[in-house]
C-alpha cells in the first residue's frame, strides 16, 4: 500500500500536479514510466479531471491508476525473459490496458446507477 500521499487526496489538484505525484509514486517504488506511458497518462487524467464525478479523488485516483498499471505490468510480464529495466518500467502497453479497465469500469458503474 502506498501511504505517504494519501493525505493528499481531499484537495482539488491540477493536471501536472497530479503528474508529478504520479513521478513520485513511481520514484518511491522505483518505477519509472516511459514517455509514450507519460503521455496517455496525462490524456487519461485530462479526462478525468475534466469529467470529475465523486469517484475522482485526485490523489488517491493518481495512486490507484498507479498500484492498477503495476499489477497489469506484471501480468504483462509474468512468463517472459525480461532484463531488469524491464520489471521498474511502465509502458504505454501497460498505461493503456489500465485505462481501458477504468473506462469499462465507468461505464459498468454508470449502466448499473440507470437501472
Amino acid at each position: 500500500a502506498i501511504d505517504s500521499v494519501s493525505w493528499l487526496g481531499v484537495f482539488n489538484f491540477n493536471l501536472q500536479f497530479t503528474i508529478e505525484i504520479f513521478e513520485f509514486i513511481c520514484k518511491q517504488y522505483a518505477y519509472h514510466i516511459t514517455d509514450k506511458g507519460k503521455t496517455l497518462l496525462k490524456e487519461h487524467i485530462a479526462k478525468l479531471i475534466e469529467n470529475k464525478d465523486d469517484t475522482f479523488g485526485n490523489a488517491r485516483t493518481i495512486r490507484n491508476i498507479f498500484e492498477k498499471a503495476v499489477a497489469l505490468q506484471a501480468n504483462r510480464l509474468m512468463g517472459l525473459e525480461t532484463l531488469p529495466q524491464d520489471l521498474s518500467t511502465l509502458t504505454e502497453v501497460d498505461m493503456k490496458r489500465c485505462f481501458q479497465d477504468h473506462w469499462i469500469q465507468q461505464f459498468l458503474y454508470s449502466y448499473l446507477l440507470e437501472k
